[in-house]
């Protein structure tokens, strides 16, 4: 993941209290501190797993912009839903070895079965997912805002089961490959089969419990 080198000037008291924080083990420095505080505020802590939807296949190149995005806000646990035994898997693979060796990213990665669908998927993992993560889709050309902190932002204040992010396209607002879910939407997952698009997402919104984000 890139650094930036910043300046920045505290009282004295925060700075004290930013020290306590220095246990020289998990954190062992004051800029490690700082850059822990801010993500518990920004609530980055939790954003810490994404499910990419790989049963169609994938765009090598959407594949890393879902990569390149996931590093870029926290995330360590991937989740790769393939068909069992799928062929393409070992290139999945060689894709997220390729991007870690080049950005220095580090994930831990998991495959989920496809066989149930994209919902059953969620619904295979639900004792881990107490906690916001992303959605990807990266069998077609993904296209994401300038800053999924925003989406994701955007995506507490509003307390919803779930947020698509649409990006508008020629004076229309298509779905950009890319959504936001959160533990609520668990309960919405019906056992057996079942698609989050054509299954979970009506249910949603429904019930008023999905937003839009649009970029």
């Amino acid at each position: 993941m890139q650094r930036d080198r910043l300046t920045i000037t505290l009282d004295h008291d925060l700075l004290s209290g930013i020290d306590q924080l220095v246990d020289k083990e998990t954190v062992r420095n004051r800029s490690q501190a700082i850059e822990h505080l801010l993500r518990e505020g920004l609530g980055l802590h939790q954003l810490r797993q994404a499910f990419l939807f790989l049963e169609d296949g994938f765009w090598p190149n959407s594949l890393e912009t879902a990569l390149s995005r996931s590093a870029g806000v926290g995330v360590q646990k991937l989740y790769l839903v393939l068909p069992g035994g799928a062929a393409g898997n070992e290139e999945v693979m060689s894709v997220i070895r390729q991007f870690c060796q080049t950005t220095g990213s580090v994930f831990e990665v998991e495959t989920v079965p496809a066989e149930f669908g994209s919902g059953g998927a969620l619904l295979f993992k639900k004792e881990v997912l107490d906690q916001p993560f992303l959605l990807f889709w990266p069998g077609s050309d993904l296209k994401l805002p300038d800053s999924l902190l925003k989406a994701y932002l955007f995506h507490r204040r509003q307390a919803s089961g779930a947020t698509l992010l649409l990006k508008n396209v020629e004076s229309a607002y298509r779905f950009s490959g890319c959504a936001i879910g959160g533990p609520e939407l668990i309960p919405y997952i019906p056992a057996g089969v079942s698609s989050l698009p054509e299954t979970v997402f009506p249910q949603l919104l429904k019930d008023a419990r999905i937003k839009a984000y649009l970029f």
